[in-house]
């Protein structure tokens, strides 16, 4: 027994430690080992390429995790963000006449939008950010309480271009979309999201307010862009949005789907109201 002792001690002085190597296990427990280790790194690649993926099916100029529902417990609205869309009931006009609320795509879209944003789980918003529907005098008041109680601030305003002829657009539903500028005069708000009726949302858009290019910045003031018949421009604002898409495109859209990148989709703006920047946009001669 003691010889046997001696004989351990001697070998585990030999080898520095006692430490079972990989080879000193049964064939059976290696090969167990191997398949587990594959596994787990089989497991992690696939993880990573599915962020990837995810990052890449984005259609916005910022990042997946800009957009993305945050994991955590609702937060307050520490600053004034506002969501915002516009309502109007020109679609009349292009479908030849009235039609019922079944019928009435755009208000269905509008209520749709409103549950999201609102009530939906995956798409509304984490740091209660209200959610306001601007209504062109066209809106009838029931449609207007209908919005309302499903949970939208609803603001009636008027047109922006009544009475402006030049204003031509390809469809009668695009008749009065300059009465998005009027979103501008909502100052109580440092910023807000305009997001087109007829989006259909995936997650949560609370993210795209802390992206790095939906801040306030400093206004250029070039003089050598500014006309003489346009108001002054203000001392900072915000305008972030994304290419104009056409009309026939992938999803998610690539760099051949977009019309000009010196054009961008109005359906989708984050922007700070400003009373200026309302007056510039709409000085000149054209308006």
């Amino acid at each position: 027994m003691e010889s046997a002792e001696e004989d351990f001690l001697q070998a585990r002085g030999s080898r520095g430690s006692f430490s079972p190597s990989f080879y000193s296990f049964p064939s059976y427990a290696r090969f167990a080992w191997v398949i587990l280790s594959i596994i787990l790194l089989f497991s992690v690649l696939r993880e990573i390429q599915w962020q990837r993926t995810e990052c890449a099916s984005s259609i916005y100029p910022f990042s997946f995790t800009g957009v993305s529902a945050p994991e955590h417990a609702d937060e307050p609205n520490t600053e004034r963000l506002a969501y915002i869309t516009l309502f109007t009931e020109t679609a009349k006009e292009e479908e030849g006449g009235d039609y019922t609320y079944d019928e009435d795509w755009f208000f269905i879209a509008a209520r749709i939008l409103t549950y999201q944003l609102v009530h939906m789980n995956e798409t509304r918003s984490r740091r209660s950010i209200p959610f306001i529907i601007m209504v062109t005098p066209d809106v009838s008041r029931d449609k207007q309480d209908r919005l309302t109680k499903d949970g939208a601030i609803v603001m009636p305003v008027e047109y922006v271009q009544d009475g402006q002829d030049w204003m031509n657009p390809g469809l009668a539903k695009w008749k009065w979309m300059l009465t998005k500028f009027r979103a501008w005069e909502l100052t109580d708000y440092t910023r807000m999201a305009f997001v087109d009726s007829d989006f259909i949302l995936q997650r949560s858009l609370d993210g795209v307010f802390d992206a790095a290019n939906t801040t306030i910045v400093p206004t250029l003031n070039n003089a050598t862009m500014v006309k003489d018949d346009e108001a002054p421009q203000p001392s900072e604002y915000l305008l972030a949005s994304m290419p104009e898409v056409k009309v026939e495109h992938k999803y998610p859209p690539d760099s051949e789907d977009f019309s000009s990148n010196n054009r961008i989709n109005a359906g989708f703006i984050i922007f700070a109201p400003s009373r200026e920047l309302f007056e510039y946009y709409t000085s000149g001669e054209l308006l």
